[in-house]
C-alpha cells in the first residue's frame, strides 16, 4: 500500500487545519499546474514541497504584514550566479501572475531560490 503524500494531500492538510485558506490552496494548485503544463516539471513532495509550502506561508504573512529574516546574501547570490537563474526568474513572473499579490523583494528572494533548487535538481 502506497502512503506517500503528495502535494495536494500538504495542501489540504494544511488548509483542513486552518493553516492556509482555500484561496491560497486555489493558488498553489495552479502554481504546481504551471510547472508541469508550461514548464514540462512534475512537482512532488520531494521536489516541490519547499517551494510550494514556502509560498503558501509567504502569502500568509504578506496579508497579515508579517516579516521574516532576510535571506543571507552569499546564499542569493550564488543563485544569481546559477545558470537556471534566468528561467528561475521567468518562473517567478508566472507566478507572481497567479497570485495577483505584490510579493515583498525577501520573499522572492526565497522563492528564486526555491526555483533555482527544482531547476538543478529537475534539469
Amino acid at each position: 500500500m502506497d502512503i506517500s503524500m503528495t502535494l495536494e494531500d500538504r495542501l489540504e492538510i494544511l488548509e483542513n487545519s486552518s493553516v492556509i485558506d482555500s484561496d491560497i490552496k486555489v493558488s498553489m494548485l495552479k502554481i504546481i499546474s504551471v510547472f508541469k503544463d508550461k514548464y514540462k516539471i512534475i512537482l512532488t513532495e520531494e521536489n516541490g514541497s519547499m517551494l510550494i509550502t514556502h509560498i503558501s506561508m509567504a502569502l500568509v504573512r504578506i496579508r497579515s504584514n508579517q516579516d521574516i529574516k532576510e535571506i543571507d546574501n552569499s546564499a542569493y547570490e550564488e543563485v544569481i550566479d546559477s545558470e537556471y537563474f534566468q528561467e528561475a526568474n521567468n518562473i517567478y513572473k508566472d507566478l507572481e501572475n497567479i497570485l495577483n499579490i505584490p510579493i515583498p523583494e525577501y520573499e522572492k528572494k526565497y522563492i528564486l531560490v526555491n526555483i533555482c533548487v527544482i531547476l538543478e535538481n529537475y534539469i
